[in-house]
Formats: C-alpha cells, sequence, structure tokens
C-alpha cells in the first residue's frame, strides 16, 4: 500500500465498543490493539468505534466513557485518534 501511494485514511470500525466486562472486554480491547498495529504500519489515522447495541449491556455512560478513554490511551502513540459512530439503535446512545 505504502510503495503505490494511496493512503488510507480510517479502518473498518470496531463495532459493538464499550461498556463490555470480563473476557468479552478483553477481546474487544485486543482487536483493537490489533487494528491499531496494522493502522499504524498503513499510515491510517482514524479507527472508528461504534457503541454496543447488545441488551446485555448495561447502559453505564462512565464505563462506556473509560473504555474509550483506555482506547484512546493505547492509540495516542501512534498518532491515531478514535472516532465515535452512534448507532440510534444502541440501548444507551440517547445518553452520551
Amino acid at each position: 500500500m505504502k510503495q503505490s501511494g494511496i493512503r488510507i485514511s480510517a479502518l473498518q470500525e470496531v463495532k459493538d465498543f464499550g461498556g463490555h466486562s470480563g473476557r468479552i472486554l478483553a477481546y474487544k480491547m485486543e482487536l483493537a490493539k490489533s487494528y491499531l498495529q496494522l493502522m499504524a504500519k498503513l499510515g491510517c489515522r482514524l479507527l472508528i468505534v461504534t457503541p454496543a447495541t447488545s441488551v446485555h449491556v448495561k447502559p453505564d455512560t462512565g464505563k462506556i466513557a473509560a473504555d474509550l478513554r483506555a482506547l484512546a490511551t493505547l492509540a495516542t502513540p501512534k498518532g491515531i485518534r478514535i472516532g465515535f459512530k452512534p448507532l440510534s439503535w444502541s440501548p444507551s446512545i440517547n445518553n452520551y
């Protein structure tokens, strides 16, 4: 990609992010870390995340914000920003 001169501005979104706990949160963070590594290699500067849409996630805006801060902390040293794409069908989107 780099040799072709094509620049990628954003990578496919990380879906259903924020508000999870335990193994699901660990999985989502590992997935995001691998995306961030790939993005840094490709020169991408924006990772888009969407909120959890599962009814099993409690709409705790403090927890969701903390998860997004943790993701931003991982992205900042790589020069990558985090974009939040709200989804109208997310049970907690009206609280953000």
